[in-house]
């Protein structure tokens, strides 16, 4: 039987004690990160001019903590420094070997961090009912219950505009939404969140508009008040919270779509986009649109949904081809809503164009006997 990983997002409601620890020790964790950034950026510096010396390497580092036992952790477990120190260095590896797609850790201030979260592991916290454990603060209450009766295998806490959350990760069988030979081809974009070969157009709820319009009142405000005062920080969480609700409107919405595609269809088809180069090679105008589409939010989500997903072709032209007789129309723009075939005359909406092309894709790709199940 295949095993996936699965979460569960879950907002807690600690007491005004359990409040203070664990503002105390967000706050510390990010202190022992800036820690951490410095000693292995000084360890790398030694190393370089002394091979000698200890590189900078996970099971170092934890050993100089150790050894230093710095004052920004005194509060926090063991895991869960731990776990700072491991993130460090993985950020740090990542940007050596691939310093393009990689940046390097930077520091931070603290009005700058937008979510603090904490790590704990399966050995140190617990869910006993309805409340989670977490060292050092006691039991939490949580707001609903556990989705799945397997045994959680890790716990990550999380403070973000005034609230706290635990998200619990699982493994569990895979589940199968669909069993059928079915096909459907999934084309995102910037007026659409997204279009499917069947016709169904998923568009930007009229909550979604309310919401982000919110967020630049609530951001109006607060580039009016004085940075750092107390009515900033108290700005600052209504600005969050005005986003937080904009993020839960599209991500409900994103759910209900993907989960109904795929359990009407088994094999989805979608795009292999570079949304980083897309916004990179889009004018200027534009990149703020890419930045807020729900593009990697929807393929993200039909990845581990779909009984089988297919990626096309990272420069399969979906959109610049017809449908109909497979001609390229290379002077299609953006202005051009709907495609007219210059050899067949075939005309029909761009976005259900670009969802065919990606459906035949798949279909060519796929034979019947191929769908494993």
């Amino acid at each position: 039987m295949e095993y996936v990983s699965r979460a569960q997002v879950i907002e807690i409601k600690p007491t005004k004690e359990q409040q203070i620890k664990l503002n105390r020790m967000f706050l510390q964790t990010q202190a022992l990160y800036h820690w951490a950034l410095e000693t292995n950026q000084r360890m790398y510096a030694d190393w370089i001019e002394d091979n000698s010396n200890e590189y900078p390497s996970y099971v170092s580092m934890a050993r100089e903590y150790t050894k230093v036992k710095p004052e920004c952790a005194n509060l926090l477990p063991r895991h869960t420094a731990v776990r700072v120190l491991r993130n460090v260095c993985t950020a740090v590896t990542n940007h050596l070997k691939n310093p393009e797609h990689f940046k390097l850790p930077d520091f931070t201030k603290k009005r700058d961090v937008k979510i603090y979260t904490m790590y704990s592991s399966n050995s140190s916290s617990y869910v006993k009912q309805k409340k989670v454990y977490f060292p050092k603060v006691g039991l939490i209450k949580m707001t609903e219950n556990l989705r799945w009766s397997e045994e959680p295998k890790a716990y990550n806490f999380k403070w973000y505009a005034g609230k706290y959350w635990v998200t619990i990760q699982f493994s569990i069988p895979k589940p199968i939404l669909c069993n059928n030979d079915s096909v459907a081809g999934v084309d995102v974009g910037l007026k659409h969140i997204a279009v499917t070969s069947d016709n169904v157009i998923l568009d930007y709820p009229a909550s979604a508009d309310r919401a982000r319009a919110s967020v630049k009142k609530q951001q109006r405000i607060l580039s009016r008040k004085q940075e750092g005062s107390n009515n900033y920080n108290k700005q600052l969480i209504k600005l969050q919270r005005a986003q937080l609700k904009r993020e839960n409107i599209l991500h409900d919405v994103n759910h209900k779509f993907t989960t109904n595609l795929c359990k009407t269809h088994a094999i989805i088809a979608m795009e292999d986009l570079h949304l980083a180069e897309l916004t990179e090679k889009s004018p200027h105008y534009m990149r703020a649109k890419f930045a807020e589409s729900q593009m990697k939010q929807i393929h993200f989500m039909l990845d581990y949904k779909a009984t089988r997903a297919i990626h096309c072709d990272r420069y399969f032209a979906s959109s610049k081809t017809c449908s109909h007789c497979g001609n390229k129309k290379e002077d299609l723009t953006l202005d051009d809503r709907t495609y007219t075939c210059e050899a067949c005359g075939f005309s029909i909406d761009r976005d259900l164009n670009a969802a065919l092309n990606l459906k035949n894709y798949a279909v060519g790709l796929v034979k019947p006997d191929q769908i494993n199940f």
